[in-house]
């Protein structure tokens, strides 16, 4: 809720100041950028997506910001991490801590969680099951499982479908491109 362009100079803020505190200076060429971070927001979702180049392959980042996201903005966060493309990591973050992840990583079978109340709050319906029947497909796939689960969550499929290389050779949205040199 509220002004969405405030909003977005806030998590602009908020990840030059992560990355500062993590030795990284921020520069305007991408070419002699060590990584490279895409803040973007479309019109059709109340999201700010962010997409980190490290975020591929990266959990303890993804963790330490969303976390410290949801401290510093007053907001939820929700965190995506797809390992070899069979092995999904879901992370749900509020008042700078993370409250519950929920992934197959011992089981590719099937969603493990400790909390599914948590999960389930996500849901129009606040139902684990949707979730659960998002999961079950004869042949599991992560792009299936989370065009389903956006849904679910009101959050446009394209959002969690898209990791920061593929955003960053569209242009469908308004993104901002910040690129940080390790100091």
């Amino acid at each position: 809720d509220g002004d969405t362009k405030v909003f977005k100079e806030q998590v602009i803020a908020r990840i030059k100041d992560y990355h500062n505190k993590k030795g990284y200076e921020l520069v305007e060429n991408e070419e002699e950028a060590d990584k490279s971070v895409i803040i973007s927001i479309c019109n059709n979702s109340p999201w700010v997506s962010i997409y980190d180049e490290e975020g591929t392959h990266d959990l303890t980042m993804l963790i330490e910001l969303g976390e410290e996201l949801t401290k510093q903005q007053g907001t939820t966060c929700f965190s995506v991490l797809i390992l070899d493309s069979d092995y999904i990591v879901l992370g749900y973050y509020k008042e700078g801590k993370l409250l519950e992840q929920m992934s197959n990583l011992s089981l590719l079978i099937d969603l493990e969680t400790e909390k599914p109340e948590i999960w389930a709050e996500l849901t129009r319906n606040r139902a684990l099951e949707e979730i659960k029947k998002a999961w079950k497909y004869n042949v599991f796939s992560t792009k299936n499982f989370l065009k389903d689960f956006s849904k679910l969550i009101n959050i446009p499929p394209s959002r969690l479908l898209r990791d920061y290389y593929t955003l960053h050779k569209e242009d469908s949205c308004i993104n901002t491109l910040l690129h940080f040199v390790d100091k």
